[in-house]
């Protein structure tokens, strides 16, 4: 627990507001109403509101353990499309999209997750989900069947890490190859080339600072983008052929964000078109960036609790993933799924929430949506 801070020393009302959150946010329960009230620290944000839709059973684990989402899009049925949810202390859970549990793996410590389809793998079209696995400080790799959805260890395929801690992680496809970026706790990147029968290799590494952790790459543009998490967002070039300098996208101590920074995702829409989406942990809040051009900022959002459904906010939130993909009736231009610290109507263990990003769209008026 941190010491608290001593507020009779001159600082803004922002300041105050967000060493509140710090000291004593984070370690009681507080209603959400109040925890943004104390924590609109940034005082440049205005926060449009959305509610969850569906909310996935409860991790079994108690304590810090839910932490970051993968939705796979099922080929032909996209009804049967499934969220891949990391349990940092125990494997991987797997949500079907009304939020029930269809399959639990006891394979260690898994922290981030990210996943392809359609990638060309030792003569076989795959499925593939990677994982940053801190039981075995290794990338951890899931095949999942195209067919029943059902997800399988390809224990002989991870790869070993010389990182202290593996913590993030992120996949980019290339034409037919597949790259990992993972990330360390003392701020080192490393790409891996993927490749089968433990032919993968290390094929670039780079640094920042300090606290790296959320990062997602746009296949698009090749482009990847990732956050120091008490400074701010950074981008640049995904390609391990072309070393390029990364630039800032966003600084905690210039935009709506508030630290931690944490989950990633991209709202892509044909080639030229999309949204990155960044969990702004420390205010529980949710930022909105133009993917195109300057990544203009386009505002921030919270998820706050539906009543009378009995499906409460999110707070604190870790993982995040999104996908533009129309699912369902429910779901026509997609979703946004996000992990919740504090699954409290009723108490429960931690778990995910889903959102019909229609929702979103509508409150910042996006054009850029599948309709």
């Amino acid at each position: 627990m941190k010491s608290m801070v001593d507020l009779s020393q001159s600082a803004s009302p922002c300041e105050v507001c967000r060493r509140l959150l710090d000291t004593v946010g984070r370690t009681l329960v507080l209603p959400l109403s109040l925890l943004a009230l104390l924590s609109s620290a940034s005082g440049l944000a205005e926060y449009r509101t959305v509610t969850p839709d569906v909310e996935t059973n409860a991790v079994p684990n108690s304590g810090d353990a839910a932490d970051d989402p993968a939705i796979w899009i099922h080929p032909t049925n996209p009804e049967r499309s499934l969220i891949l949810g990391t349990n940092k202390q125990r494997g991987l859970e797997v949500y079907d999209l009304d939020g029930a549990r269809v399959q639990s793996l006891d394979v260690g410590n898994l922290n981030n997750i990210d996943l392809r389809q359609r990638v060309e793998w030792d003569g076989q079209t795959l499925d593939i989900a990677v994982a940053t696995n801190r039981s075995t400080n290794s990338l951890s790799l899931f095949a999942i069947d195209r067919e029943s959805g059902i997800v399988k260890d390809l224990s002989e395929e991870s790869i070993a890490l010389e990182l202290p801690t593996p913590y993030g992680v992120c996949l980019f496809k290339q034409n037919s190859s597949l790259y990992a970026f993972v990330n360390d706790k003392n701020g080192k990147f490393e790409q891996w080339e993927l490749k089968p029968r433990g032919q993968s290799r290390r094929v670039r590494t780079f640094s920042v600072d300090s606290q790296p952790e959320g990062c997602v790459v746009d296949d698009v543009s090749e482009t990847i983008y990732y956050g120091e998490e008490e400074l701010g967002v950074w981008k640049r070039s995904a390609r391990p052929d072309y070393e390029s300098d990364a630039s800032l996208l966003a600084s905690i101590s210039e935009s709506a964000l508030v630290a931690d920074i944490e989950g990633m995702a991209i709202y892509r829409v044909g080639e030229s078109n999309g949204y990155l989406v960044v969990s702004s942990q420390g205010d529980n809040s949710f930022a909105l960036f133009d993917l195109e051009g300057d990544n203009n900022y386009v505002g921030s959002f919270r998820i706050m609790d539906v009543g009378d459904r009995g499906i409460d906010g999110v707070s604190s939130t870790d993982g995040i993933d999104i996908s533009s993909v129309n699912l369902s009736r429910h779901f026509p231009i997609g979703i946004l799924v996000v992990q919740d610290d504090e699954n409290s109507n009723p108490p429960e263990n931690q778990n995910f929430k889903i959102v019909d990003w229609r929702k979103v769209a509508n409150e910042f008026s996006l054009s850029k949506t599948i309709q």
